[in-house]
């Protein structure tokens, strides 16, 4: 099939992993970046069985020969939203996630997820040395 070709409906497991592979832009760092519609928080989107799922989901079920399991989700360890490279994707915990969210610099869109405390804190009117001296006074 050439790249971006339309899906057929119907499609065979086999078929569906094929069209898929058509549907992916395969970077020299090794990540298949999806090249296809995205969600609003920007990650690939795919029907599968009349079931939304993220693109790296889809790859990794496929990689896996199974669903992932309840209370798990797909841990991208290269970092990047839009990659569906199965030697890429683990299945993890969300906390999992959330670490390699927090060690790659990674956040959604507005959300901050960091330290608010002190001067961090976006309504902080005192920087900490003049919290200290004002103890001292």
């Amino acid at each position: 099939m050439p790249r971006g070709s339309p899906r057929k409906p119907n499609m065979s497991d086999e078929e569906l992993w094929e069209w898929f592979n058509t549907q992916l832009d395969k970077k020299e760092n090794g990540c298949w970046t999806w090249k296809n519609g995205t969600n609003k928080a920007g990650y690939g989107q795919i029907s599968v069985n009349k079931k939304l799922l993220g693109t790296h989901a889809y790859a990794l079920q496929h990689k896996l020969g199974r669903p992932i399991h309840k209370n798990m989700l797909t841990r991208r360890l290269c970092n990047k939203p839009l990659c569906c490279n199965p030697d890429h994707l683990e299945e993890g915990t969300p906390k999992e996630n959330m670490v390699d969210r927090d060690k790659a610099g990674h956040t959604a869109k507005g959300d901050k997820h960091h330290d608010t405390r002190g001067i961090n804190h976006p309504k902080s009117k005192l920087t900490n040395m003049d919290a200290f001296y004002r103890d001292w006074e």
